[in-house]
C-alpha cells in the first residue's frame, strides 16, 4: 500500500524566514529543520518510475527547487539563532 507525502507547504518558517525579522528560537528552527526533511520531496525515479514525463519533471524539479529554498533559509536562521544565543549565554556566565 502506497503512503502520500505531504506536499511542501509554501508558507513555512523558512521561506517566511528572509521576510520577516524576528528572533526565532533556536530550539523551534531545529524542529522546522526535522519538519522539512519529514517532507523532502522522493527521489524522481521513486516517484514517477523510471521514464517520467516532462511534466512530471517540471513539477519535481519545482518542489525541489521550493524544498532547497526553505531548507536553506531555515538553516542558515538557526545558525544565526544559535551564534546569538552562545554569544548571550557567555555574557552572562562570564
Amino acid at each position: 500500500m502506497k503512503t502520500r507525502r505531504k506536499r511542501i507547504r509554501r508558507n513555512c518558517i523558512g521561506a517566511s524566514l528572509a521576510k520577516k525579522k524576528y528572533a526565532a528560537s533556536a530550539a523551534g528552527l531545529a524542529a522546522e529543520i526535522s519538519r522539512l526533511y519529514k517532507e523532502k520531496p522522493r527521489p524522481i525515479v521513486k516517484r514517477f518510475g523510471p521514464h517520467p514525463t516532462d511534466e512530471q519533471l517540471q513539477r519535481h524539479k519545482a518542489e525541489e527547487k521550493a524544498w532547497n529554498a526553505a531548507n536553506r533559509k531555515t538553516r542558515a536562521a538557526h545558525k544565526n539563532a544559535l551564534e546569538r544565543d552562545n554569544a548571550k549565554w557567555r555574557k552572562e556566565n562570564s
